[in-house]
Protein backbone atom coordinates (compact mmCIF):
# COMPACT_ATOMS: atom_id res chain seq x y z
CA UNK A 1 0.00 0.00 0.00
CA UNK A 2 1.27 3.62 -1.04
CA UNK A 3 0.24 6.51 0.95
CA UNK A 4 1.03 10.36 0.42
CA UNK A 5 4.29 11.09 3.51
CA UNK A 6 1.89 14.25 3.84
CA UNK A 7 -0.63 12.13 5.49
CA UNK A 8 1.08 10.00 7.34
CA UNK A 9 3.21 13.14 8.97
CA UNK A 10 6.27 12.33 8.02
CA UNK A 11 9.37 14.78 6.69
CA UNK A 12 13.15 14.02 7.00
CA UNK A 13 13.17 16.95 9.46
CA UNK A 14 10.94 15.33 11.55
CA UNK A 15 12.33 11.49 11.09
CA UNK A 16 14.00 9.89 14.33
CA UNK A 17 16.45 8.12 12.65
CA UNK A 18 17.37 11.42 10.36
CA UNK A 19 21.18 11.23 11.97
CA UNK A 20 21.25 7.42 10.39
CA UNK A 21 19.45 8.58 6.60
CA UNK A 22 20.27 10.11 3.13
CA UNK A 23 19.86 13.44 5.22
CA UNK A 24 22.66 13.62 7.77
CA UNK A 25 25.10 16.67 7.44
CA UNK A 26 23.54 17.73 4.22
CA UNK A 27 22.98 22.13 4.23
CA UNK A 28 19.53 23.27 3.56
CA UNK A 29 19.11 23.40 0.28
CA UNK A 30 20.34 19.88 -0.64
CA UNK A 31 18.21 18.28 2.74
CA UNK A 32 15.10 20.48 1.53
CA UNK A 33 15.05 18.88 -2.29
CA UNK A 34 15.81 15.42 -0.35
CA UNK A 35 12.65 15.72 1.52
CA UNK A 36 10.43 16.91 -1.56
CA UNK A 37 12.11 14.21 -3.42
CA UNK A 38 10.24 11.65 -1.06
CA UNK A 39 6.88 11.65 -1.77
CA UNK A 40 5.50 8.65 -0.70
CA UNK A 41 5.64 5.66 2.05
CA UNK A 42 5.36 1.93 0.63
CA UNK A 43 3.21 0.65 3.73
CA UNK A 44 4.39 -3.30 3.97
CA UNK A 45 2.58 -5.87 6.42
CA UNK A 46 4.80 -8.32 8.22
CA UNK A 47 5.71 -11.26 6.45
CA UNK A 48 5.08 -9.68 2.99
CA UNK A 49 7.71 -8.54 0.07
CA UNK A 50 8.87 -5.69 -0.65
CA UNK A 51 10.31 -6.00 -3.67
CA UNK A 52 11.73 -9.37 -5.45
CA UNK A 53 15.10 -10.44 -6.73
CA UNK A 54 15.50 -9.44 -10.70
CA UNK A 55 12.41 -7.26 -10.76
CA UNK A 56 13.88 -3.78 -12.48
CA UNK A 57 15.03 -1.67 -9.59
CA UNK A 58 12.61 0.98 -9.47
CA UNK A 59 13.04 2.58 -5.57
CA UNK A 60 15.26 2.15 -3.01
CA UNK A 61 13.94 2.78 0.37
CA UNK A 62 14.57 3.88 3.67
CA UNK A 63 13.26 2.44 6.67
CA UNK A 64 10.76 4.66 8.27
CA UNK A 65 9.65 2.12 11.28
CA UNK A 66 9.92 -1.59 11.16
CA UNK A 67 12.54 -4.02 10.46
CA UNK A 68 13.17 -6.55 7.48
CA UNK A 69 15.35 -9.51 5.88
CA UNK A 70 17.22 -9.66 2.73
CA UNK A 71 17.94 -12.59 1.15
CA UNK A 72 18.55 -14.91 -1.78
CA UNK A 73 17.36 -18.48 -3.09
CA UNK A 74 19.90 -21.29 -3.69
CA UNK A 75 19.97 -23.82 -6.65
CA UNK A 76 18.49 -26.24 -3.67
CA UNK A 77 15.59 -23.75 -3.06
CA UNK A 78 16.90 -22.84 0.13
CA UNK A 79 16.65 -19.43 1.91
CA UNK A 80 20.08 -17.48 2.63
CA UNK A 81 19.95 -14.34 4.72
CA UNK A 82 22.20 -11.52 3.39
CA UNK A 83 21.34 -9.12 6.51
CA UNK A 84 18.59 -7.38 8.28
CA UNK A 85 17.74 -3.73 8.02
CA UNK A 86 16.50 -1.58 10.96
CA UNK A 87 14.92 2.39 11.25
CA UNK A 88 17.73 4.63 9.42
CA UNK A 89 18.57 2.24 6.77
CA UNK A 90 18.98 2.13 2.79
CA UNK A 91 17.85 -1.10 0.86
CA UNK A 92 18.20 -1.78 -2.44
CA UNK A 93 21.82 0.24 -2.57
CA UNK A 94 23.86 -3.27 -3.85
CA UNK A 95 21.06 -3.22 -6.85
CA UNK A 96 21.60 0.59 -8.13
CA UNK A 97 24.41 -0.52 -10.88
CA UNK A 98 22.71 -3.50 -12.17
CA UNK A 99 19.07 -1.71 -12.50
CA UNK A 100 17.67 -4.92 -10.66
CA UNK A 101 16.95 -5.96 -7.24
CA UNK A 102 20.17 -8.17 -6.50
CA UNK A 103 18.01 -10.19 -3.15
CA UNK A 104 14.28 -10.77 -2.15
CA UNK A 105 13.50 -8.81 1.06
CA UNK A 106 10.32 -9.57 3.66
CA UNK A 107 9.19 -7.58 6.52
CA UNK A 108 9.81 -8.56 9.70
CA UNK A 109 6.95 -7.00 11.27
CA UNK A 110 4.78 -4.29 10.44
CA UNK A 111 7.03 -1.29 8.29
CA UNK A 112 6.72 1.86 6.95
CA UNK A 113 9.20 2.62 4.16
CA UNK A 114 10.36 6.05 2.50
CA UNK A 115 9.67 5.55 -1.61
CA UNK A 116 13.17 7.09 -2.98
CA UNK A 117 12.51 6.74 -7.02
CA UNK A 118 15.86 5.93 -8.16
CA UNK A 119 15.63 7.92 -11.59
CA UNK A 120 14.72 10.95 -9.65
CA UNK A 121 17.48 10.47 -6.84
CA UNK A 122 20.19 10.00 -9.49
CA UNK A 123 19.74 13.13 -10.72
CA UNK A 124 19.53 14.83 -7.60
CA UNK A 125 23.18 13.44 -6.97
CA UNK A 126 24.23 15.39 -10.02
CA UNK A 127 22.71 18.49 -8.68
CA UNK A 128 23.46 18.26 -5.50
CA UNK A 129 27.49 17.26 -5.03
CA UNK A 130 26.57 16.78 -1.07
CA UNK A 131 23.60 13.85 -1.80
CA UNK A 132 25.98 12.31 -3.85
CA UNK A 133 28.68 12.29 -0.99
CA UNK A 134 26.80 10.70 1.68
CA UNK A 135 25.03 8.25 -0.76
CA UNK A 136 29.11 7.30 -0.74
CA UNK A 137 29.46 7.24 2.43
CA UNK A 138 26.17 4.95 2.95
CA UNK A 139 27.43 2.86 0.84
CA UNK A 140 30.80 2.69 2.43
CA UNK A 141 29.48 2.41 5.62
CA UNK A 142 27.14 -0.62 4.08
CA UNK A 143 30.01 -2.45 2.63
CA UNK A 144 31.57 -2.08 6.18
CA UNK A 145 29.32 -3.08 8.22
CA UNK A 146 28.04 -6.19 6.00
CA UNK A 147 32.46 -7.40 5.79
CA UNK A 148 32.12 -6.56 9.95
CA UNK A 149 29.55 -9.14 10.56
CA UNK A 150 31.24 -12.27 9.20
CA UNK A 151 34.25 -12.24 10.63
CA UNK A 152 33.61 -14.40 13.59
CA UNK A 153 34.85 -18.14 12.91
CA UNK A 154 33.37 -20.34 16.10
CA UNK A 155 29.54 -20.44 17.00
CA UNK A 156 30.52 -18.38 20.14
CA UNK A 157 32.12 -15.70 17.93
CA UNK A 158 29.55 -15.41 15.75
CA UNK A 159 26.57 -14.87 18.05
CA UNK A 160 28.62 -12.72 20.21
CA UNK A 161 29.53 -10.31 17.36
CA UNK A 162 25.60 -10.76 16.10
CA UNK A 163 24.60 -9.20 19.49
CA UNK A 164 26.84 -6.70 19.76
CA UNK A 165 25.98 -5.66 16.14
CA UNK A 166 22.32 -5.78 16.95
CA UNK A 167 22.80 -3.61 20.30
CA UNK A 168 25.21 -1.01 18.93
CA UNK A 169 22.69 -0.71 15.74
CA UNK A 170 19.67 -0.02 18.21
CA UNK A 171 21.48 2.07 20.48
CA UNK A 172 22.64 4.53 17.84
CA UNK A 173 18.84 4.67 16.86
CA UNK A 174 17.48 4.71 20.81
CA UNK A 175 20.85 5.54 23.37
CA UNK A 176 18.37 5.16 26.39
CA UNK A 177 17.19 2.17 25.27
CA UNK A 178 18.45 -0.83 27.74
CA UNK A 179 16.15 -4.10 26.38
CA UNK A 180 16.70 -4.86 22.47
CA UNK A 181 13.48 -6.90 20.53
CA UNK A 182 14.91 -9.34 18.39
CA UNK A 183 12.66 -9.28 15.09
CA UNK A 184 14.09 -11.70 13.59
CA UNK A 185 13.70 -15.66 15.03
CA UNK A 186 16.34 -18.07 15.94
CA UNK A 187 15.99 -19.79 12.66
CA UNK A 188 16.57 -16.41 10.63
CA UNK A 189 19.49 -15.93 13.23
CA UNK A 190 21.29 -19.13 12.52
CA UNK A 191 20.52 -19.17 8.66
CA UNK A 192 22.03 -15.45 8.54
CA UNK A 193 25.07 -17.09 10.98
CA UNK A 194 25.75 -20.46 9.11
CA UNK A 195 25.16 -22.56 12.03
CA UNK A 196 22.05 -24.30 13.45
CA UNK A 197 19.41 -23.14 15.22
CA UNK A 198 20.25 -25.71 18.27
CA UNK A 199 23.61 -23.82 18.77
CA UNK A 200 21.94 -20.40 18.34
CA UNK A 201 19.17 -21.50 21.53
CA UNK A 202 22.20 -23.16 23.26
CA UNK A 203 24.35 -20.19 23.52
CA UNK A 204 21.46 -18.10 24.49
CA UNK A 205 20.63 -20.14 27.13
CA UNK A 206 24.44 -20.22 27.99
CA UNK A 207 24.66 -16.43 27.94
CA UNK A 208 21.95 -15.98 29.62
CA UNK A 209 23.07 -18.32 32.58
CA UNK A 210 26.05 -16.30 32.86
CA UNK A 211 24.29 -13.06 33.33
CA UNK A 212 26.19 -11.87 30.14
CA UNK A 213 22.99 -10.98 28.51
CA UNK A 214 18.94 -11.34 30.09
CA UNK A 215 16.83 -12.59 27.17
CA UNK A 216 12.96 -13.29 27.98
CA UNK A 217 10.94 -14.14 24.69
CA UNK A 218 12.30 -11.99 22.03
CA UNK A 219 13.96 -9.26 23.88
CA UNK A 220 17.39 -9.04 25.24
CA UNK A 221 19.68 -6.54 26.89
CA UNK A 222 23.78 -6.78 27.49
CA UNK A 223 23.81 -7.01 30.65
CA UNK A 224 28.06 -7.50 30.89
CA UNK A 225 29.56 -5.96 27.17
CA UNK A 226 32.95 -6.52 28.57
CA UNK A 227 32.61 -10.27 29.11
CA UNK A 228 30.30 -10.98 25.68
CA UNK A 229 32.91 -8.99 23.77
CA UNK A 230 35.37 -11.33 25.14
CA UNK A 231 33.53 -14.06 23.38
CA UNK A 232 33.49 -11.94 19.85
CA UNK A 233 35.55 -10.91 17.17
CA UNK A 234 34.79 -7.07 17.15
CA UNK A 235 35.43 -3.99 18.58
CA UNK A 236 32.29 -2.68 20.14
CA UNK A 237 33.56 -1.11 23.39
CA UNK A 238 31.29 2.23 22.58
CA UNK A 239 28.12 0.46 22.62
CA UNK A 240 27.40 2.12 26.18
Amino acid sequence: MIKTRISKNISCISCSAKHLCLGKDLTSPSFSHLDQLIKNVKLVAKKDHIYHMNHPLTSLYAVHQGSCKEYWIDENGNECITNFYFPGDIIGIESVSKQKYMFYTTALEDMELCIIPINDFLESMHAFPEILKRFLAITNQKMQHDHSTRTGITANEKVSDFLLNIARRMHERNPGEKEICLTMSQVDIANFLGIAAETINRIFNTLKRKKIIKLKSKKFEVLNIAELQKLGRLDYTKIY
